[in-house]
């Protein structure tokens, strides 16, 4: 039996279905600048440059899915996107479903916009997503070049934590 890694050992222990450690990129965006039709061009382009976003986990693998729809809501003011954004923010991520999901958000009221992205934490962290909606964004202002296809990847094995939880917080100690 190997040991898990430091990093797949947190990520083993800190993630849970009542908490998982995914987490909600907010960006405000030009209402007018960013369109559903650019966002969703931008989104499988992002998906094909950095695959392991566009896959799901079944089982223990793997497995290419491609872009989920993206969220088009329009809502009356600055308020009520914030409660929309809230929304996404406690959404939770099946990583058998999906990887991301997104939800561009308009207010009415102060012609502002802002896009939700929630994302799993298998196959991003901060530094990866603020890469994949610069991309995405580059995309749909027609600032950089659509990834047509998908970049080969030998996605790793994915790896199984043998819980030890019933022996105490520090099982996992290294001893």
């Amino acid at each position: 039996m190997s040991r898990l890694s430091t990093l797949d050992l947190l990520s083993a222990k800190l993630h849970t279905a009542l908490q998982p450690i995914d987490f909600t990129a907010i960006t405000e965006v030009n209402p007018e600048g960013v369109q559903i039709e650019g966002l969703r061009a931008g989104m499988t382009s992002a998906m094909n440059r950095y695959p392991a976003t566009g896959s799901v986990v079944m089982g223990d693998m793997w497995v290419w899915q491609g872009p989920p729809d993206i969220v088009e809501v329009q809502v009356a003011d600055d308020n009520a996107a914030m409660s929309r954004i809230q929304k996404t923010i406690n959404c939770r991520l099946d990583a058998s479903q999906d990887m991301i999901s997104q939800v561009l958000i308009r207010s009415k009221g102060s012609l502002r916009a802002w896009i939700a992205t929630r994302c799993h934490h298998a196959c991003m962290d901060g530094i990866g997503a603020d890469l994949w909606l610069n991309h995405q964004l580059r995309v749909a202002t027609g600032e950089e070049k659509l990834v047509h296809n998908r970049h080969s990847v030998e996605l790793l094995e994915l790896k199984k934590a043998v819980s030890n939880s019933s022996k105490g917080p520090s099982a996992h100690a290294g001893r």
